[in-house]
């Protein structure tokens, strides 16, 4: 019995003083900005989004959020017309009122008057998007405020507001992320462009 325990014994004890070199894995995400790395084209994306804090009706009369998202593309080799890219948009949970003269929202910061913000007008399988001029522009805004309020006509349920907290926390499946931090660093990555 004792030559069978001893060389398990060895073996144990040779297992656990060996180093075993495994990749670090963060099992935790510190946030909730998603990257995505695009080999053929030579670029980095970044994405980020919020929900709204109210619900408002989709196209069925049912209380749905809205949702707010930005993006950012970086290229490592700049084309000849641009070294990045930037995005803002609206996804409402109901269809957006088209018109052929210009589509427009108001923007509302914190409680400040609102201003009037032209946006392009995109229909997706489930959604309609709107994606708004001088993306640049508002999310360098974003920093610099608490709430935002965005006001659009849809097509079958009249005029909606919709608000977005822009500070506290965001939660995302099981985790809650500080909605103001991954502003600022989603901000840092796309001032590199």
């Amino acid at each position: 019995m004792k030559l069978i325990l001893l060389p398990l014994l060895l073996l144990i004890t040779s297992c656990t003083t060996q180093q075993v070199k495994e990749p670090v894995i963060e099992k935790e995400p510190r946030s909730a900005i998603s990257e995505k790395i695009d080999d053929f084209d030579n670029s980095t994306t970044w994405n980020y989004s919020l929900s709204s804090v109210n619900k408002v009706t989709n196209n069925a009369g049912e209380l749905e959020t809205a949702l707010l998202s930005f993006r950012c593309t970086k290229y490592a080799q700049p084309k000849s017309y641009s070294s990045g890219s930037y995005s803002f948009s609206l996804i409402p949970p109901s269809s957006l009122y088209i018109s052929f003269g210009g589509n427009y929202a108001d923007f509302k910061w914190d409680d400040n008057q609102p201003e009037l913000r032209e946006y392009n007008h995109s229909s997706g399988a489930y959604s309609d998007y709107a994606f708004f001029y001088y993306a640049e522009e508002l999310l360098n805004k974003l920093a610099n405020h608490k709430k935002l309020q965005i006001r659009y006509s849809t097509l079958t349920q009249g005029t909606q507001t919709v608000e977005f907290a822009l500070t506290g926390e965001k939660k995302s499946y099981f985790n809650y992320f500080p909605i103001e931090q991954d502003i600022s660093e989603f901000l840092k990555k796309c001032d590199s462009i």
